[in-house]
């Protein structure tokens, strides 16, 4: 009887199966790593602003912006106030949202800020009572 060395095409057929399993779960697996970090990169903006209003904005101003913009926010990082697709909050498309409350003039007395997390529910801050 004469062996020949190689493979057969059902050993090649497994091996190709089994490689594209593994390359399909670790793609999966990548997908949900990254989402979960823009999640936490998210939840990392919003706390950002929130801290910043409550513990500099508010006790300068006696109150809170009507609207969130880079130049009346000094001192928090502008990329903050940009969503991981990079659109500004306030923007229609943007992922994040500044809902200010009990405006008169400039200032209001409360607000609620919210970001939409792709693995998560929405991330929600309002104002604490002074």
């Amino acid at each position: 009887m004469q062996y020949q060395s190689g493979f057969t095409l059902v050993e090649l057929v497994a091996v190709i199966v089994l490689a594209t399993f593994v390359a399909g779960l670790f793609w999966v697996q990548k997908s949900d790593v990254e989402l979960r970090s823009q999640d936490t990169s998210t939840k990392q903006d919003i706390n950002s602003i929130y801290y910043y209003l409550e513990g500099v904005y508010y006790p300068q101003h006696k109150g809170y912006p009507v609207q969130l913009e880079a130049s009346q926010l000094k001192g928090l990082d502008p990329d903050s106030l940009k969503d991981y697709d990079g659109t500004v909050i306030g923007d229609k498309n943007s992922h994040y949202s500044y809902e200010p409350m009990g405006c008169q003039g400039n200032v209001c007395s409360g607000y609620r800020i919210s970001a939409e997390l792709s693995k998560e529910a929405p991330f929600v801050k309002s104002n604490q009572s002074h």
